[in-house]
């Protein structure tokens, strides 16, 4: 999960300084050049800046938790029979049919857009 969410991440930033790029008259060849670069040398940084956090502050003890370390292992659990709280699966049926039925209200009524919230900003607040 957690490698599909930092690969999906990239791509989004690597997109999003491609469309920077274009804005701005930069060519696609030197940026992409740049990315490689960057995500190479961004290896060693990162593990040594680990490497050095950890040694300062013991990380991964409190008070610098995993947050989503729990909720990765959380959904583990519950993919593996465990308990899940009550009223959770009617929630996620309702929110996904939302999901679902929002774009066809939006085609067939497009002035009711104001009216609902977005699907993404409640996706996001639901991850978060």
């Amino acid at each position: 999960g957690a490698i599909a969410e930092a690969g999906a991440l990239q791509a989004g930033d690597m997109m999003q300084d491609l469309k920077t790029g274009h804005l701005v008259g930069a060519a696609p060849r030197a940026q992409f050049f740049g990315q490689i670069i960057g995500s190479a040398f961004s290896v060693f940084f990162a593990v040594a800046a680990y490497k050095l956090y950890d040694f300062a502050y013991d990380l991964g003890r409190p008070p610098f938790e995993v947050p989503m370390a729990k909720v990765w292992l959380e959904m583990a659990r519950v993919l593996n029979g465990a308990h899940v709280a009550d009223h959770v699966l009617p929630f996620c049926v309702a929110f996904g049919l939302y999901g679902v039925l929002s774009p066809i209200r939006e085609r067939l009524f497009p002035k009711s857009t104001r009216y609902f919230p977005s699907t993404m900003a409640l996706a996001i607040g639901m991850f978060i």
